[in-house]
């Protein structure tokens, strides 16, 4: 495939997952909302380090759910796009190694992570992150390669919140998250069944 077909590859991809994105955008909305009216009581079904409950709601609640709206919107641009670049594969890729990237990170951070309540989408958007980079790194190809460029020229101030230099930052959750994307990537091969299994429910539900 030459450069000018990659190129609207690329375009063409981008152009029809967009609606994904939005989708995930208006799932955080609607919860932030409903998190504001319960006085954020949901915060409660995030990751908190060793307490056995969170470890079974906070796996997939705690990267929809965020502390105020400002912690939302910071969120919501980096996630909206990188979601759409994590689509290149399709649906059941794209919902099978978020569900491994966000079980991954939930675990790491339950186990190793600082006191607290870990809420907010900014951990999967670490692990989309560096899903891209090692994608780009272990197969490089025009697609991956400026997939992975475009998210490290937008998101690179991203990398550095993974060092422990702000107490109000979940820096051991961005650092899991980076550390989950990666993994989940070099494992790639193995989610292949699972990839099959998940088409398989979409197009029977």
């Amino acid at each position: 495939m030459g450069i000018i077909e990659q190129l609207t590859y690329i375009v063409n991809m981008l152009t029809i997952n967009i609606e994904y994105g939005l989708y995930l955008v208006a799932v955080c909305s609607v919860i932030e909302v409903v998190n504001m009216l319960l006085n954020r009581r949901l915060c409660l079904l995030g990751i908190i380090p060793r307490n056995p409950i969170s470890l079974i709601t906070g796996p997939i609640c705690s990267h929809f759910i965020h502390a105020g709206f400002n912690h939302m919107f910071f969120n919501m641009f980096p996630l909206f796009v990188l979601s759409v670049f994590m689509m290149e594969k399709g649906l059941p890729h794209m919902l099978c190694v978020s569900l491994m990237m966000m079980y991954s990170q939930s675990l790491l951070l339950w186990l190793f992570g600082q006191r607290g309540i870990h809420v907010g989408a900014s951990g999967l958007v670490m692990s989309y992150l560096g899903y891209l980079i090692y994608s780009a790194y272990h197969s490089p190809n025009l697609s991956s390669i400026l997939l992975a460029l475009i998210g490290i020229y937008y998101f690179g101030a991203a990398l550095f919140s993974i060092f422990p230099d702000q107490k109000r930052t979940s820096w051991d959750g961005h650092l899991f998250g980076l550390i989950s994307g990666v993994g989940v990537a070099h494992f790639g091969q193995c989610l292949y069944p699972f990839n099959v299994m998940t088409g398989w429910l979409l197009t029977h539900i």
